[in-house]
């Protein structure tokens, strides 16, 4: 492991925006320690159609598997979307909790990569997975990865 920089990069750069509070607060950094068992980070341009889908379904498995329930976060990553991507998320903020559910939105499209990192280094699990906005990725499939846990 890699030792943490005196500065998080994203700490002080990007902020999400809780809807119960109604107020914008900074990302905790991947080097501030876990605090969630499991975060996803889904890379998002453009995906206001598919994204309901794709958080649909992650959500459901994730607040009913016991193992990943109590402890999870989904943060998608706008990159810099000129469709209503971003009020997408926010509008599953406010019904699940920004505790949840969180936007990191980019001021402009940087690229998948890019998009990618930003979330990772926002994460607050102690694992970070991946999964694209269209769905590709099949959330019951996540118990056949060798680190999680047995679901139910």
């Amino acid at each position: 492991r890699r030792a943490p920089p005196a500065t998080s990069p994203i700490g002080s750069r990007y902020t999400f925006y809780d809807p119960l509070s109604r107020t914008s607060r900074p990302f905790p950094s991947l080097f501030g320690g876990a605090q969630k068992h499991l975060s996803v980070v889904i890379p998002a341009y453009n995906e206001q159609l598919r994204l309901p889908i794709m958080l649909d379904e992650a959500l459901a498995f994730l607040t009913q598997t016991p193992a990943y329930a109590p402890s999870f976060e989904i943060i998608v990553v706008d990159d810099g979307s000129a469709d209503e991507t971003s009020a997408v998320v926010l509008s599953y903020a406010e019904h699940h909790s920004a505790d949840k559910v969180r936007l990191l939105r980019l001021p402009a499209n940087a690229g998948k990569g890019a998009a990618v990192r930003a979330g990772a280094l926002a994460a607050r699990g102690e694992l970070v997975l991946m999964a694209d906005a269209d769905g590709a990725t099949r959330f019951a499939d996540l118990a056949r990865l060798p680190a999680a846990p047995a679901g139910p």
